[in-house]
């Protein structure tokens, strides 16, 4: 006498996860209170993470640029003795925001597989991982540029506009590093060689944007290729301001580099949409 048994086998497949992935994209503007608030509070759990058990982290992390760029000015000031007329403002108006920059990607670009089990099982936004960081960054940006500022007005009197105006410059930058970061996450979570090319990636980019040397001082037949660099014309609108404030050319380079955060921005978004659902299975 034969006996059969039956075995029923349940194979639960990630097919829900990345229905919910495709839910986060559709973030509703007029509902933007609870995406605000999961910045915010993810914001603050990353500050106090990043400083527990310091006696005073975020002034190390305030020191830190500061004592970068001094290192650079006496290297390329004092050492190297480039030609650029009031070269100390030049180079804060480069290489501080190029530290935020390259802090702010770096930082964000292992958040979408850190934080994979919270993006794939719950319904936020991809945004509400990498906004955090930046906006951390943005903090530490304006803390070091106008400590370094004051520290330079001493000896060379600083325009009203590189004051004033240096938060608005600031706006596009956030822009395309939201953007980058966003773009650099993503291919995080199905390239994992991203976090080995980043690195040499932004040295190349540090020494082929004019933040330490002038665009003038770039031989004439190369010239042209040093302005195909979109970082160029993202730094230009803080350069402008601290060495000759023309209102009406810093506006036509603000809306140039705007133009191009938007255009990251954008880029990323519309990666993130072809690739939303297939993230669910990497992460």
């Amino acid at each position: 006498m034969l006996y059969y048994v039956r075995f029923e086998i349940t194979v639960n497949k990630p097919k829900l996860q990345a229905n919910s992935l495709t839910k986060q994209v559709k973030f509703n503007w007029a509902n933007g209170s609870p995406f605000i608030k999961q910045v915010a509070r993810i914001g603050l759990l990353s500050l106090k993470a990043r400083y527990r058990n310091t006696i005073a982290g975020f002034i190390w992390v305030a020191c830190s640029p500061i004592i970068r760029f001094l290192t650079h000015l006496f290297i390329f000031s004092h050492v190297l003795k480039l030609p650029v007329r009031g070269y100390p403002l030049f180079l804060l108006s480069g290489l501080m925001p190029w530290f935020f920059a390259t802090q702010s990607i770096q930082t964000c670009s292992t958040q979408l597989v850190t934080q994979g089990s919270l993006l794939r099982n719950t319904q936020n936004h991809p945004l509400v991982f990498l906004l955090p960081e930046i906006m951390i960054n943005v903090i530490t940006l304006f803390v070091t540029f106008y400590t370094a500022a004051a520290v330079i007005a001493i000896s060379t009197p600083i325009s009203w506009a590189a004051v004033t105006l240096f938060p608005l410059a600031c706006i596009p930058l956030a822009i395309a590093v939201t953007g980058t970061s966003w773009l650099v996450a993503t291919s995080q979570v199905f390239f994992r060689d991203t976090a080995f090319i980043l690195p040499f990636s932004i040295q190349i980019g540090f020494l082929i944007t004019p933040i330490f040397y002038s665009i003038e001082m770039v031989p004439e037949h190369l010239r042209g290729w040093f302005l195909l660099n979109p970082l160029f014309y993202l730094l230009r609108p803080f350069q402008l301001l601290v060495n000759n404030p023309n209102l009406s050319e810093f506006f036509v380079l603000w809306s140039q580099a705007m133009a191009i955060g938007v255009a990251l921005l954008c880029a990323a978004y519309g990666v993130w949409m072809h690739c939303r659902t297939r993230v669910a299975f990497h992460v």
